[in-house]
């Protein structure tokens, strides 16, 4: 994937990310495991900062400081939101849109802070991964682009 966007030029301009909602517990319930909350994302991308762990690695026991009780049911240290906010504001989308588009960002900032201090700092290797593109001029750069794409 990441040879054809770089052939194309537009290695710097796209990132690929995975998400689930289904996590798994580590500990077997007698049928296999059962539903959890934390899980791993994977970014690539030419503008993507890679190579690191973001976030905290938790204590794999069963029963450890990261187990929600016995089953290993861990609590993840990055929220969704905040690594789609992250993605979102790469992407161009600003600041003050951030709250309609992920309304528990707010609890992920630091006090007294910007909505951005939620963002996971690093992640991203530049501001915005797509240039402003003329014609369309709606200011979000990926929606202009795919505008400016479309034959219409």
């Amino acid at each position: 994937f990441q040879k054809a966007v770089d052939y194309l030029g537009l290695g710097e301009q796209v990132a690929l990310c995975t998400m689930s909602d289904f996590a798994r517990s580590l500990g077997n319930n007698g049928d296999g495991t059962d539903h959890a909350w934390a899980g791993h994302n994977l970014i690539v991308g030419g503008a993507v900062n890679g190579g690191k762990l973001f976030g905290e690695m938790p204590d794999l026991r069963l029963g450890g400081d990261s187990d929600t009780g016995q089953k290993g049911r861990m609590i993840p240290t990055i929220a969704v939101d905040q690594y789609l906010a992250t993605l979102c504001s790469w992407f161009g989308v600003d600041d003050a849109e951030m709250p309609s588009l992920f309304p528990n960002l707010a609890n992920f900032a630091r006090e007294g802070e910007s909505i951005s201090s939620a963002y996971i700092e690093g992640m991203m290797g530049s501001d915005s991964g797509l240039p402003q593109l003329p014609g369309s001029g709606l200011g979000i750069p990926v929606l202009d682009l795919i505008l400016d794409l479309l034959p219409i």
